[in-house]
């Protein structure tokens, strides 16, 4: 795994744990609490979905058996749109790891207008989308609308 990967792996892995009120030990640990549970799940995808990691880098980053990555990252995508909590908590802390993402990216040099993310998992037919990637899709069109409807109400009074 190359080591800007890793680097932005960790920054991410702290800040997921500090946004929801846990340690970075705790996030990794092996508890089984339902809090640590889907925190893990959030990581895990902005893992795959930001950084580009795969189930086997993802497994050394946080030092966890791929086969429960893989059934988080399910869970994930069966939960997220169907609870309303549960998506909301993911959109506050997309919001975040994708501002953490674009500035690492922009310190780097990367060109973050051509920079695509998306996930590598579970692709819907027809498209080149996973079910999260057109939530999320949605999700920031909305929020762009909704600024630019701002800045014209605002230049109008």
């Amino acid at each position: 795994m190359l080591d800007y990967k890793r680097e932005l792996a960790q920054v991410i892995t702290v800040r997921i744990a500090e946004e929801l009120g846990f340690k970075k030990d705790q996030l990794l640990s092996g508890r089984r609490d339902i809090l640590l549970f889907v925190a893990r799940q959030y990581l895990y995808y902005f893992l795959d979905y930001y950084v580009g990691l795969n189930t086997e880098e993802m497994a050394e980053v946080v030092q966890k058996d791929q086969s429960g990555i893989w059934y988080s990252l399910a869970t994930f995508e069966k939960n997220i749109g169907r609870k309303q909590g549960y998506t909301s908590e993911f959109f506050r802390l997309d919001g975040i790891v994708r501002s953490i993402t674009i500035n690492y990216m922009d310190y780097y040099g990367y060109d973050t207008e051509k920079w695509q993310f998306r996930s590598r998992r579970n692709v819907l037919a027809g498209t080149n989308l996973s079910r999260v990637d057109r939530l999320l899709d949605k999700h920031w069109a909305d929020q762009k609308r909704e600024r630019e409807l701002e800045t014209i109400n605002g230049s109008n009074s």
